[in-house]
């Protein structure tokens, strides 16, 4: 039987935009071409943590020179980090076969970090959404060119929203809240409790990388590390996604709340529930960590890949804590349809310590938009 006459259409209008990661660095937000949603942070019941492998301990040979190289990453130091991601999708029965190749060349995220802890993003959706219409020549190449800028200081954020100008072309009823086109700035302080960089994870997700952090958290999260013997400087390891996420600055929590709260109602799901569905699959899913270290003990780059394939028949499986409306038969039958579904998520970090980096926000008569900005989070953080 078709699949449209086993699923409630309400699963199957949602089934990509609940399974579907795009990425724009480690980390990402739900985005359709018919609905794009900004993230939020919040909070559900933590997952146990799963780290795969045996956590990195030993002092010798690849293990030491990784964690070396990491340990010489100073506080303080101006930094870049560029973030390429790419994605490929395959899902026969939905009729999707999508392939974003990573391109180095066009980073989906650029982090700068001054010597005061100011910053600046630069965050290029063009990659991720244009695929997502490519029958739309059109369409795709307004897409393309959507993006978005964001300065950050200890009081005061200022985001120029004019590259999503797509965005709204595409989505005129929607309330883009801080994201409609135009320069505007946020007052932190007026935020309360949501400010700073907490704010800059929910606004971008965790592509805000911080090596020191990174520093500090990735060498205790790793499985058992290798070095290429045909590459030397090359390292490889194992971790779970969830601790991947940890370790690059993100929070598990604060990603599986914010994919889910752009999906759940239209599935008539409540957003803990698929959001503890996301975060229990995330803490098992392996990801490949590769390591390029120069010949003088720098970090040069950190790539990722992640296979998301799993998580569709994770998702129709009768323990998945999901109540989608199927009995245990549509569930099985489901399943089947998904079972040769691709996804596989790729990410290369490059980073480098830059003390010639200057972070100049916009400045003169800009839009005040921090009461958009209390609204818009108040409507997308649970209480």
């Amino acid at each position: 039987m078709e699949l449209s006459k086993r699923v409630p259409a309400r699963v199957l209008v949602a089934l990509v935009g609940v399974l579907v990661l795009l990425v724009t660095g480690c980390g990402s937000a739900a985005e359709t071409s018919e609905r794009i949603v900004a993230s939020s942070t919040t909070t559900v019941p933590p997952a146990p943590t799963t780290t795969l492998g045996e956590p990195l301990q030993n002092t010798s040979g690849a293990s030491a020179r990784v964690a070396a190289a990491f340990a010489a990453l100073e506080q303080g130091r101006p930094y870049r980090v560029a973030t390429s991601a790419g994605q490929v999708l395959e899902i026969a029965v939905l009729g999707i076969d999508q392939t974003q190749e990573l391109d180095s060349s066009r980073p989906t995220s650029i982090l700068e970090v001054n010597a005061d802890g100011d910053s600046y993003f630069f965050v290029d959706m063009g990659p991720v959404l244009a695929p997502l219409v490519a029958g739309l020549p059109d369409i795709a190449a307004k897409v393309d060119a959507t993006h978005l800028e964001i300065w950050v200081s200890r009081d005061r954020m200022v985001i120029d929203a004019t590259g999503y100008q797509p965005i709204a072309d595409l989505n005129p009823g929607q309330d883009l809240g801080p994201y409609a086109p135009g320069v505007g700035f946020i007052d932190l302080e007026a935020l309360g409790g949501l400010g700073g960089q907490e704010l800059v994870e929910a606004l971008i997700g965790s592509s805000a990388l911080d090596p020191v952090q990174m520093a500090e958290q990735l060498p205790s999260r790793l499985g058992a590390v290798t070095e290429d013997p045909e590459d030397p400087g090359v390292f490889r390891a194992q971790a779970s996604y969830g601790d991947v996420v940890r370790a690059m600055g993100g929070d598990v929590v604060s990603l599986s709340r914010g994919l889910a709260v752009g999906i759940a109602p239209t599935i008539r799901l409540s957003v803990d529930e698929l959001a503890g569905f996301y975060q229990h699959f995330y803490e098992a899913t392996p990801t490949e960590v590769v390591i390029t270290i120069t010949d003088d003990g720098a970090i040069s780059s950190i790539g990722m890949t992640t296979d998301m394939s799993g998580i569709y028949e994770a998702a129709f499986d009768p323990d998945s804590g999901l109540d989608i409306g199927l009995s245990a038969g549509e569930l099985a039958d489901t399943q089947r349809m998904f079972a040769d579904s691709v996804n596989v998520i790729e990410t290369l970090s490059v980073f480098e310590l830059d003390d010639s980096i200057t972070i100049d926000p916009p400045d003169g008569d800009l839009e005040d938009r921090t009461g958009a900005a209390a609204t818009f989070f108040a409507e997308l953080v649970a209480d």
